[in-house]
């Protein structure tokens, strides 16, 4: 029974009263597999068929003045929308069916506004039950989730009216009355069985909303929080209002995720925010629903101008093609003022370009919309609500500690930056594993790397183009020039593609994390490498041959050609300084480089970006990008033969405590010249490191508790330096750690280590990490701390591929408890649950030639094929694919034996070994449970450490559909038990006791993370002990603090006393 007056309301509403007008928000209807635009307030309900349902439905929404025709759905109500949908069933569902919001792409959320959603989806679990969420997945997989909030549909639903066959259903456009006996049934359903849904009844079903503002796009009414722009979150995702149905296979076979395609859809509305100033570029609706044939119609012509686009996806300043959607589905998101780079070398790619115009030309910035670009036209609110949240991080995480090493490239206009769009890079259509021997040397001969540097005026990306063969390359030699006709050509990716028929590059998991300049050079290499194999009489051959054969301004000009090192004197302060400069090409990765106008005086060498200018009086800018302050070197030598990226230029490097330096020059005598001025400031003793093997035997020092021998002038670097950032990847707020050196070639590796086999490799370095962090031994471990650094650089390009299951699991559980312990070594235990995040997530290593963190290790490694966490995680779980590393075998001792340094597991760690892998992992697993299980006969009542009860869920019985119950896992984990516990567990079973089994949370306060000496055999764990015990104890009148579990030595007291070390020892 409709209210009174809703009747007479409707009727006397005509053609007369059309609905208003809503430029901001576009809303579509999906409709036989396409999206049909529809009118919100229309004063008819749509038609919609799909595989699952037909019927009708409409969206009514609340505008300034409140429409009269729907004034009943809002006059004196708070809510700003509400959706209704009638039909029937085509057929019975074979699963639960959720309705809820779902996205268009995956959500990348910050620090503020991933609290935000955590709150927002908290409001929403304590409405509704059985709430599922997700951020949604990379579409790398077949199987990726979109980013959604679904409950299951007959206890969410506001109103739900069942009209049997014969009866006539309710109208649209009113609000439902709902009989309130159904109401108290249907909010009980446990499942969907329970609603004995069937194909005769007709189904009403409504939902309305009081926290979306739908025209402003809007988040609001969250306590606490002020109205955010949607885009905050979502970016410039569409909002699909959907319900659907998953079938019970699907969710235990997919650990109860909601993968796209095995979603079916009940019904489908995709509601786009529209920018305003945009809206006449839309096509004007007809002011009644169009009928089936003029609905296609109408989207057919907006096809042809090309403003319909996937899910509803829009450009704020337009419409994107296909094409275009589809490159913004394989690119990163764009970043804002979090992405810049913080204390290192690595440049913006940003400011280097292929092609870039002139200084001093009349040229405007570049105004069009780039894909996958934020909005050139951005709302106030949007705006200002992205300087408060980047203003919040700056001041509160230290986003800007080195942010005057990062002013200098913005000196720069617009009118300097590249204007000239490179086409994405192509890549194959199936999925590769890493080709190890290409990664480490193979690509030496088709593209060594590329340079950033500024020519002819213009900052330019050019890229090491070796000639062929030596017997090929003699030929193509010309007399008469002054530069080394052998050396690599530089050349732009622009004219490169003109001549050099470009191919996809291998399609990889990784892919998406490279950075652009990374992307184009390995397309160079593959295209290079396509071409040696063809015909050498091709056409495509001889040109590219031809193009090589030309030396350019460019080769003449890098590094200054063959000008000596300037040696001057400057007045500074009425004293006179001692001056040398010249150009310099640094290594800010394996294959990426910078040209720096390098001066060098008697504190410091400081790094300048060459100015556009080129007269000698404005060469370089007044403040540097980078400084090395020369009491931080510890010496400075030409590089190892072995250790040369590329041939035709002269290498040294520079070496400090906590990072060496790599430059290229371009001759043996400029490399001379430059390690002479070093050793005029630093004396002779720069010419040999002190961290060497061989100097430090030489030396007398035979173990490794003694510090090594050098002199007073050495000061502590700022944090940082431990810290960087590589030009090859896309890291946005990660940071690499084992990054001292960078690892040209593999194949150089110390003959000590080279012979090992990985897992005898990740022994060693734990074992070293655990020593380190031994409160007693930091006084004396200088050389120690640097042969670790040295060694875990080495993991740069180790390849662990052929390992076997076994061997992977043992590994990378080392590899872990070695990035937990080194990351508290640097920068201190995370010291609240709000630091986990960046703890987890930012620390990063270089490893195999990828990029992985500590919560990639855990998740996506060793618990790959096992649950994952609830979206609400504390650590957001980052959604990347490891193949050929991931461990496929799922084992629930994993719970208990990856410890992230919290205080609800154990202070000890092993060093996991192949041999004895099952015999620690049970060690481990009844470490955990002998001081974690309370067990109460009097109150009926376990409680167990924290697990997922899918770990115990065998594979046969997910895909029944079937998971572990807590007894279950009382039954699994009684083995390792204490006798007493374990005595009371097998009571309980067998007499069939009931009792009420408790999972504990975890702590979010850390403790110190000590060796666990087994009982097993392990050359590692003794070579611990030894070291652990051959440490001198301290003086009789030094102070010793009592050690409890939360005395973890920080970041910096650690490193503070790494150099006490190293100015007392001399």
């Amino acid at each position: 029974m409709q209210k009174k007056g809703s009747t007479e309301s409707k009727e006397g509403k005509d053609a007369s009263n059309p609905p208003p007008v809503m430029n901001t928000l576009k809303v579509e209807l999906l409709n036989n597999g396409k999206y049909n635009t529809i009118l919100p307030n229309a004063r008819e309900p749509a038609p919609f068929e799909t595989e699952f349902f037909k019927g009708i439905s409409q969206l009514v929404v609340r505008t300034a003045p409140i429409d009269d025709h729907y004034a009943i759905f809002f006059e004196g109500k708070r809510r700003l929308f509400e959706v209704q949908v009638q039909g029937k069933f085509k057929r019975l569902p074979q699963g639960e069916i959720y309705v809820g919001a779902e996205a268009s792409i995956k959500m990348e959320l910050g620090l503020i506004t991933r609290s935000i959603a955590r709150a927002a989806i908290s409001l929403c679990s304590s409405m509704v039950g059985d709430l599922h969420s997700s951020l949604g997945d990379n579409k790398n997989g077949e199987l990726y989730q979109l980013p959604h909030l679904v409950a299951p549909m007959f206890i969410t639903f506001d109103k739900i009216i069942l009209t049997a066959p014969g009866e006539t259903p309710p109208p649209l456009g009113v609000p439902f009355v709902e009989d309130l006996e159904y109401r108290k049934k249907r909010l009980k359903f446990r499942n969907i069985k329970d609603a004995n849904v069937d194909l005769e009844t007709t189904y009403s079903f409504s939902v309305n909303t009081s926290n979306i503002n739908l025209l402003n796009w809007t988040l609001v009414g969250i306590p606490m929080v002020k109205p955010m722009d949607l885009r905050t979150f979502i970016q410039d995702s569409a909002i699909r209002l959907v319900g659907y149905e998953i079938p019970t296979s699907v969710l235990a076979a997919n650990n109860g995720d909601h993968p796209l395609k095995q979603v079916n859809y009940v019904f489908n509305m995709n509601l786009t925010s529209v920018d305003p100033a945009c809206a006449a570029a839309v096509v004007d609706l007809p002011t009644a629903h169009c009928s089936d044939d003029d609905g296609e119609e109408s989207d057919n012509d907006l096809e042809e101008t090309g403003e319909v686009t996937e899910a509803g996806r829009t450009g704020r300043n337009g419409r994107l093609s296909e094409e275009e959607v589809g490159l913004l589905d394989h690119q990163e998101p764009d970043l804002d003022l979090e992405q810049e780079v913080e204390g290192d070398v690595a440049s913006s790619e940003s400011e280097f370009e292929e092609d870039a115009v002139k200084a001093g030309e009349d040229q405007k910035p570049f105004q069009g919309k780039r894909p996958g670009a934020p909005n050139q036209a951005e709302s106030p609110r949007r705006r200002a609500s992205a300087k408060g949240v980047s203003g919040w991080i700056r001041k509160h995480i230290g986003r800007d500690r080195d942010r005057d090493k990062d002013k200098d490239r913005e000196n720069n206009t617009a009118a300097e930056a590249a204007d000239l769009e490179v086409a994405e890079v192509g890549e194959s259509s199936e999925y590769t594993l890493t080709d190890y021997d290409m990664e480490s040397t193979g690509d030496l001969a088709f593209c060594p790397g590329c340079l950033e540097m500024i020519h002819e005026g213009r900052r330019r990306v050019l890229y090491f183009i070796p000639l062929p063969d030596s017997h090929e390359r003699a030929a193509m030699v010309s007399s008469g020039d002054d530069i080394d006709q052998l050396a690599p050509r530089l050349r732009p990716y622009s004219e490169i593609a003109k001549v050099l028929p470009l191919v996809p590059i291998p399609r990889m998991h990784k892919n998406k994390r490279l950075s652009s300049l990374e992307k184009r050079r390995r397309q160079v290499v593959e295209s290079y490498r396509v071409l040696m194999k063809s015909d050498p009489s091709s056409a495509s051959y001889g040109k590219f041959m031809s193009f090589l054969n030309q030396v350019t301004p460019a080769d003449r000009d890098y590094l200054e050609g063959n000008t000596s090192v300037q040696n001057h004197v400057k007045q500074k302060s009425s004293q006179e300084v001692t001056c040398w400069e010249g150009c310099v090409g640094m290594a800010t990765s394996r294959r990426h480089w910078i040209e720096y106008h390098l001066v060098l005086n008697r504190s410091e060498a400081c790094f300048y970006s060459k100015q556009h200018n080129n007269r000698a009086s404005q060469r370089v800018p007044r403040r540097p990008a980078m400084r090395i302050n020369m009491s931080q070197v510890v010496s400075v030598q030409p590089m190892r033969f072995q250790d040369i990226p590329l041939q035709g230029f002269s290498f040294f490097q520079v070496e400090t405590f906590s990072r060496i330096f790599y430059f290229m020059v371009r001759s043996d005598i400029q490399m001379h010249e430059w390690i002479e001025a070093f050793v005029s400031i630093l004396g002779k003793d720069v010419l040999h490191s002190p961290f060497d093997d061989s100097n430090y035997a030489a030396n007398g020092n035979s173990g490794n508790n003694s510090p090594t021998p050098m002199s007073s002038r050495f000061t502590e670097p700022d944090a940082g330096a431990y810290l960087a950032k590589s030009a090859c990847w896309r890291l946005d707020k990660k940071r690499i750690f084992n990054y001292r050196r960078i690892i040209f070639n593999p194949a150089a590796m110390s003959s000590k280590y080279a012979g090992m086999s990985p897992n005898t490799f990740i022994e060693t370095i734990l074992a070293n990490v655990l020593f380190l962090s031994n409160a007693d031994a930091n006084k004396t471990n200088a050389y120690q701390w640097v042969k670790f650094m040295d060694e875990i650089s080495w993991l740069q390009t180790i390849n662990v591929s052929k390992l076997s299951e076994t061997e992977r699991v043992a590994f990378f559980l080392n590899l872990y408890h070695v990035m937990v312990l080194h990351g508290s070594l640097v920068v201190g235990p995370p010291p609240a649950w709000n630091y986990w995040n960046a703890f987890f997530n930012n620390i990063t290593y270089l490893f195999g030639y990828e990029i992985i963190s500590i919560a990639d290790v855990e998740h996506n490694i060793l618990r790959a094929s096992m649950a994952r966490p609830s979206s609400l995680s504390i650590i957001p779980i980052p959604q990347h694919h490891f193949p050929g590393l991931a461990v496929t075998e799922r084992d629930f001792r994993m719970d208990f034996c990856i410890n992230n340094g919290s205080k609800s597991m154990p202070g000890m760690v092993p060093i996991y070994s192949p041999d004895y892998l099952d015999e620690l992992l049970d060690e481990m697993t009844s470490l955990m449970l002998l001081s974690n299980v309370e067990i109460d006969l009097s109150k009926k009542s376990i409680h167990l450490p924290k697990v997922s009860l899918q770990d115990f869920t065998t594979r046969k019985a997910a895909a029944a559909g079937h998971q572990a119950s807590p007894m279950d896992c009382l039954r699994t984990l009684m083995q390792y038990f204490a006798p007493e516990d374990r005595a009371l567990a097998t009571r309980i079973i067998n007499e069939n006791i009931h009792v009420n089994i408790r999972f504990k949370s975890q702590s979010l306060r850390c403790r110190k993370l000590r060796v666990y000496n087994s009982k097993l055999p392990s050359a590692a764990i003794a070579a611990v002990a030894a070291a652990t015990t051959a440490v001198a104890p301290p003086a009789p009148t030094e102070k010793v603090e009592p050690q409890n579990d939360f005395d973890l030595v920080s970041g910096s007291e650690f490193l503070v006393d790494m150099y006490q070390d190293l100015s007392n020892s001399f």
